[in-house]
């Protein structure tokens, strides 16, 4: 709060994170008004931040299980193809190739 303003302090100060301004004189529920909107702006920035860095940890833990998922796929497919081929050991054929 300052003694003197102008509109173009309070444009300073608003590109500076003032969330609010009052211009003088000003009444006392004025202020109560401006202080009870900042508060629950206040909140509702933290709630955001908070929201924000939960989904940071879930896309995190995603893409864990996904890079997991995806060399576990790799490893499947190996194994499929190899059963596919027919088994030279011992003469034996796998079940996909005896029709």
């Amino acid at each position: 709060m300052i003694a003197h303003g102008s509109e173009e302090i309070a444009v300073k100060a608003m590109k500076r994170g003032a969330d609010d301004y009052l211009i003088k004189p000003f009444k006392p529920w004025g202020l109560a008004a401006v202080a009870k909107e900042n508060i629950s702006k206040a909140r509702l920035r933290q709630l955001n931040n908070q929201s924000i860095a939960q989904l940071r940890e879930s896309n995190t833990r995603l893409m864990e299980k996904h890079r997991e998922l995806e060399a576990r796929n790799r490893e499947l497919q190996r194994a499929y193809t190899q059963l596919k081929r027919p088994s030279v050991r011992k003469g034996r054929c796998p079940l996909s190739c005896k029709r």
